[in-house]
């Protein structure tokens, strides 16, 4: 299905490629990558740091070898949301059957899906059809806490098809219901203390990683300072190779020093470090992801693609994102850290860094990215800016209204109704979003100030105050008609359908559109076809495919309702057509 790229984070869809050089875990998922085998669930909860994208990246490989489709999301904080879930879920499970809920794929872009138990339900039935080796494997589960994500993820273990494995990773305990897999003998479960070295596989992760070979009461020693914690082994090993006295000494200050091991140990790594790679480090903390020309942006570093692979070689926290090598991103728990370190030494150069991003991004036609570094820097004007520029596309282009609505999350009060441009793209969003109340109180918010005071707080001319007017009341228009109040609805666009003129084709087709589903609604069926072409023809002026797919649609309803079903039939497959848009 058509993905919009103001959505979906491709290196979210890609599970992490496996290190040759890392230390091989097949003993923790033998039986899993056996498809013979009944075990079909795997769980893996432990701590950041702990190894658990290593063992994906190797359990993907075995998979792979065989032949096995993988479909991998890495979840975040933003994914716990139906709508957002469900789009990269459907997307992951693309790589492994295409095409794969195309229909629900389109419902969600267009913003008109609510009954988000239903999708589910029909992911579910799909799912269960699929009749071929395959595994799904999320990443980062602990993000998720919504009910209706969680009772459709419980439905997947229950119900999953015998040919599809399934691999869980979180910080903390699953939410699942996995007692009855467990039973079974068809769970396998990873914990920390599984993840966690021994003494003989820290020495041969030592050797092959970092070429370090430790007496047995020094490696002991440090295996149980570190209670086997991979990333604390690595970031010690790190140390060791830069330490010029002895490794006992060395050794014996970790457990001295402070029980918060990985800042000390991070501290130590990065202080051993030559002063261009500590600058470069420090100057690309703040980027979410990397490649050479953005770090050389920020950082100055002249050449920033030797330095990503220096530190990709000396294993330094870097995770490669696609298989090309070309975007990066750093260990979470190192990225954090070189922030604290960057605020807490250069405290106005975290921002200048975010600036230089902000920039780069705009002029590499990154703007959704522009827009986040824009809000991590806290420099909200300029995001007030940039997403007043942007949401008119999103909102109303690609009907992204999650995009939309996280900007207004994290954006101030203040900010957030800075320009009648933010205020009214987001009482768009929130009408097509079903918060109905939010939406006409945004636009009448604004009438009221236009009214009031003219627009001076905003310094409207004439042409604007037009503009926005007119634009506040095709969304009080919109909303109306959303909470079922067809009659307010259906009186508002006829009123408002005569004061536009011919230039304003979006607000037209809107208005079109809105009266079109009134007329349906109120089986005034030959003025619904005859309103919905007009939407049509409005929409196809400023090319906006969403405004003529919702055209078709009532068209196709309306004849369809009148019995007229050839006629129905084309409209019904011209918006499928364009749907794919």
């Amino acid at each position: 299905a058509p993905l919009l790229p103001e959505r979906l984070i491709a290196t979210k869809l890609h599970a992490p490629e496996a290190d040759a050089r890392a230390l091989p875990r097949a003993d923790l998922f033998g039986d899993f990558a056996d498809q013979k085998s009944p075990v079909s669930l795997m769980s893996i909860v432990a701590a950041a740091g702990s190894g658990k994208s290593t063992l994906i990246s190797q359990i993907a490989a075995k998979l792979s070898s065989q032949n096995c489709r993988i479909g991998f999301v890495s979840l975040d904080a933003d994914d716990d949301d139906p709508s957002v879930f469900a789009t990269y879920f459907i997307t992951a499970v693309n790589a492994i059957t295409q095409p794969f809920a195309e229909r629900e794929m389109a419902l969600l872009q267009s913003g008109v899906l609510r009954d988000h138990e239903a999708l589910f339900r029909s992911l579910l039935s799909e799912i269960t059809t699929i009749n071929r080796d395959c595994a799904i494997i999320l990443d980062d589960v602990q993000h998720i806490t919504n009910d209706t994500i969680i009772g459709f993820l419980n439905a997947l273990i229950a119900h999953a098809p015998p040919k599809l494995r399934l691999v869980f990773a979180s910080r903390t305990d699953l939410h699942f219901d996995l007692a009855r897999r467990r039973v079974a003998g068809t769970l396998n479960e990873i914990t920390q203390d599984d993840l966690n070295f021994s003494s003989e596989e820290a020495e041969k992760f030592l050797g092959q990683l970092h070429d370090i070979e430790l007496p047995s009461a020094d490696l002991d020693r440090l295996v149980a300072t570190t209670e086997g914690w991979p990333t604390g082994l690595q970031l010690a090993a790190i140390a060791l190779r830069r330490h010029r006295g002895s490794a006992t000494e060395l050794i014996d200050s970790f457990s001295g020093r402070d029980k918060d091991l990985t800042a000390y140990l991070v501290e130590s790594v990065l202080k051993s470090q030559p002063d261009s790679t500590r600058k470069f480090l420090l100057r690309t903390a703040p980027l979410a992801r990397m490649n050479a020309e953005l770090c050389k942006a920020v950082s100055g570093h002249p050449k920033s693609a030797d330095m990503l692979s220096h530190l990709q070689r000396n294993n330094l926290f870097i995770i490669p994102l696609d298989r090309t090598g070309e975007w990066f991103r750093y260990h979470h728990l190192f990225a954090e850290f070189l922030a604290a370190e960057l605020k807490r030494t250069e405290p106005d150069h975290y921002q200048k860094i975010c600036h230089t991003a902000i920039k780069w991004c705009e002029d590499n036609g990154q703007i959704t990215e522009a827009i986040q570094y824009a809000l991590q820097a806290e420099d909200y004007a300029k995001a007030a800016d940039l997403i007043a520029d942007r949401a008119p596309l999103v909102a109303q282009y690609y009907g992204d209204h999650h995009t939309i609505l996280d900007w207004m999350r994290r954006l101030p009060e203040k900010w957030r109704r800075s320009k009648p441009d933010i205020v009214l793209n987001h009482a768009w969003s929130r009408a097509f979003s079903r918060d109905t109340a939010i939406a006409l109180d945004l636009s009448a918010d604004v009438l009221s100030e236009i009214t009031k005071d003219g627009g001076k707080i905003w310094a409207l001319d004439d042409e604007d105050r037009e503009y926005f007017s007119r634009f506040a009341r095709t969304i009080q228009c919109i909303a109306h008609v959303c909470e079922d109040n067809i009659a307010m609805g259906n009186s508002e666009a006829q009123c408002l359908r005569d004061d536009l003129p011919e230039t304003e084709a979006f607000m037209l087709a809107s208005v079109s559109n809105t009266m079109s589903y009134a007329q349906l609604a109120s089986q005034d069926l030959e003025r619904a076809a005859r309103t919905s072409a007009d939407a049509y023809t409005y929409g196809q002026r400023i090319g906006s495919t969403y405004a003529t797919v919702w055209a078709d649609f009532l068209h196709a309803m309306a004849n369809s309702e009148m019995g007229r079903l050839s006629t129905a039939q084309e409209h019904a497959d011209r918006a499928r057509r364009n749907a794919h848009a």
